[in-house]
């Protein structure tokens, strides 16, 4: 999963990448990095913990929900949801999504 979010990001530009994910990543390094080497630098700096902080890697209801409850904490309100794993699991994914959001 992580590979596809990867693949997906490193297909901004790197300056839309590195504003998309403005505080989590030192976007001027990774934009010097992906200038040199945009693939290298895809998997230097995207790491599991910078695209969790972007985004939500859950395996469950309640690692949704976790994540869901981060977002409203902050304040957001909404989301726009892009389903990155295989297509036979997204059923589940988007079951786990409703019950994780009705217990919030």
């Amino acid at each position: 999963m992580v590979d596809n979010i990867r693949r997906i990001l490193g297909n901004y530009a790197p300056l839309g990448a590195a504003k998309l994910m403005k505080g989590v990543l030192d976007g001027p390094a990774y934009v010097k990095a992906a200038e040199k080497d945009r693939q290298l630098a895809v998997r230097e700096f995207f790491t599991f913990d910078v695209l969790n902080q972007v985004g939500i890697i859950a395996k469950g209801v309640d690692e949704v929900m976790g994540a869901l409850q981060r977002y409203s904490n902050a304040g957001v309100d909404a989301l726009c949801i892009h389903l990155v794993g295989p297509m036979e699991t997204r059923p589940y994914a988007i079951r786990c999504i409703s019950e994780a959001r009705a217990l919030l």
